[in-house]
């Protein structure tokens, strides 16, 4: 059985999070509906999807992944499974509004372990921990914001990223 520490999880998801939201930027105003606009999917969201599953099964080949665009690979040698959703907020990425993000975690026997999401209009990362290990960073804004069971470090974070992290986090 493999372990990785949270710090090195968290790094990566957030590395394949900046990776995926700087493809849905190159995708703006240039992309073709997948699916039918009751159920909106892009290029953008396949491609970003590819790129983020790349980097993450470059450093962890033997992990599971669950992502909303089809992705779904099991794993017969690792409890990680990485959980990704590439453009969280398709319909505002598709009508041009500039509320959207990259949503990025990863659990271990069922338990989540770490997670991002990344708002590529703003550069905004907010990014978690189970037990809270600290991400290195030398980012004078970091800060920590205490969770029940999670702790959290928050770069400049919008209110949105945050309500949408708190519901990755919580369940609902």
């Amino acid at each position: 059985m493999d372990v990785v520490s949270s710090q090195d999880l968290l790094e990566v998801a957030v590395r394949a999070a900046h990776a995926g939201g700087a493809v849905l930027q190159d995708w703006v105003g240039r992309f073709q509906f997948v699916s039918c606009r009751a159920d909106l999917v892009t290029e953008a969201d396949h491609a970003s999807q590819q790129t983020i599953f790349e980097l993450i099964s470059g450093h962890f080949p033997d992990h599971g992944f669950l992502g909303e665009e089809g992705l779904d690979r099991q794993s017969s040698t690792s409890d990680y499974r990485w959980v990704i959703d590439p453009l969280d907020g398709t319909s505002n990425y598709v009508h041009g509004f500039p509320y959207y993000a990259v949503s990025i975690a990863v659990e271990k026997a069922g338990v989540l372990q770490a997670a991002v999401i990344f708002d590529p209009n703003r550069s905004e990362t907010f990014a978690a921990t189970r037990g809270g290990e600290q991400p290195s960073t030398d980012s004078p804004s970091l800060r920590a914001a205490k969770r029940s069971w999670l702790t959290a470090w928050r770069w400049p974070v919008c209110r949105w990223a945050q309500m949408a992290a708190i519901r990755l986090f919580s369940g609902f």
